[in-house]
């Protein structure tokens, strides 16, 4: 129950993103946070992250939905995240400090100055430029100069500005010491999405007292002025996405693929009233003249008639709605019997077409289901924007 509650969280929170967010999603991907060293650009001192043991990505998840602290704590591993900074003294490193991080489980990365005099984390495990220890800086002997979120960091409307995913917000790309700063390369809005080149500017933060120094100067107003026209576009977007889950859902009359995959998973949660936790299987039959028409034939061929997981609803669509008939004519007797059984089937054909279909999954054990390209879908009271 625990782990299907966890799933469900994480299904959720990707199908909001997919089709309600007006930026371009990106589900996250974790690797467990490992021991990692990190030397100052000499090599004359090196600071190593030794992070707080999680049993892994799944039961911190799970521990996290539960509201169960420390998350996923692997049992007998290490409590808490530590850094130990080390000097170099010939061939042997000698130890400065060793102090806890303030970080939940590890930073993501961490850096020390040549000299010796400062520690500098970022971000936290699984999520990047979230919560209060984005930019965290340790003086001499270890002890906290300031943790930083990245409000502390950016005007809020530039942070909205930004790409996020999941979990998380692409906030820098690198960073180096300059004298007495810390220079972040903060990333420019709009900068990474498609058909541009990512472009950054530079944010300073002075090492002794953490204090971020005036944003100024020209690249900075570049900056700025392409956060504003990224909140355009994303508004535009926003106002976008709400009038296409607030009107009539119609059947794409496109042959691009996406448009069909959208119709498709869209009209599922339209007609299919759930809790948020299941997603169905989408299977397109490109159009003939598709140059990878091929695959999608072993696709569809692969759902209907070989062994393997399903979940409880299949999607099926075409832009060629003839041909996508006759295939699965085809395919119809080849499907094992009772290879759907307890499961929906949706086809998108005309009304003309649904005898040929039917007889293809007779004795399929599907409840089959008819998705009729002519008629509008309305959209569910409970799933109409606020």
């Amino acid at each position: 129950m625990m782990r299907h509650r966890a799933v469900a969280f994480v299904t959720a929170c990707l199908l909001a993103l997919l089709t309600l967010s007006p930026m371009p999603a990106r589900s996250d991907s974790w690797a467990p946070a490992r021991v990692a060293p990190y030397a100052s650009a000499s090599g004359s001192y090196r600071v190593t992250v030794y992070p707080r043991e999680v049993a892994n990505g799944l039961a911190y998840f799970e521990d996290k939905v539960e509201g169960r602290e420390p998350a996923g704590q692997k049992p007998g591993g290490r409590a808490k995240a530590r850094a130990v900074l080390e000097r170099a003294d010939g061939a042997a490193w000698k130890p400065v400090w060793d102090r806890p991080l303030v970080n939940e489980v590890a930073p993501v990365t961490a850096a020390v100055t040549d000299d010796g005099a400062f520690v500098v984390t970022f971000d936290n495990w699984h999520q990047v430029g979230r919560g209060e220890n984005v930019v965290v800086i340790y003086g001499a002997k270890g002890d906290l100069v300031r943790s930083l979120s990245l409000e502390d960091i950016l005007p809020e409307t530039y942070i909205a500005a930004l790409p996020r995913s999941v979990s998380s917000t692409s906030w820098k790309g690198g960073f180096h010491f300059a004298g007495d700063d810390l220079i972040l390369q903060v990333i420019v809005p709009g900068s990474d999405t498609a058909n541009r080149s990512k472009v950054f500017v530079d944010v300073a933060v002075d090492l002794a007292t953490g204090s971020v120094k005036p944003k100024t100067g020209a690249a900075w107003q570049v900056a700025l002025e392409a956060a504003t026209r990224r909140n355009v576009e994303l508004a535009e977007a926003d106002a976008a996405r709400r009038k296409y889950l607030s009107e009539p859902l119609l059947a794409p009359t496109t042959t691009d693929e996406w448009p069909w995959h959208r119709y498709l998973v869209e009209a599922y949660f339209r007609l299919t009233p759930k809790d948020g936790s299941s997603y169905p299987a989408v299977k397109i039959l490109r159009s003939l003249d598709h140059p990878e028409y091929e695959k999608s034939v072993g696709w569809l061929r692969e759902v209907l008639t070989e062994d393997g997981h399903l979940g409880d609803t299949l999607m099926i669509g075409s832009p060629a709605e003839a041909n996508l008939v006759l295939l699965l004519s085809d395919l119809g007797p080849r499907i094992p019997p009772g290879r759907f059984a307890g499961k929906r089937v949706y086809v998108v054909v005309r009304p003309a077409a649904w005898p040929a279909i039917q007889a293809a999954f007779r004795g399929s054990g599907a409840t089959l289901l008819q998705l009729d390209p002519s008629k509008p879908l309305p959209q569910r009271p409970d799933r109409m924007p606020k």
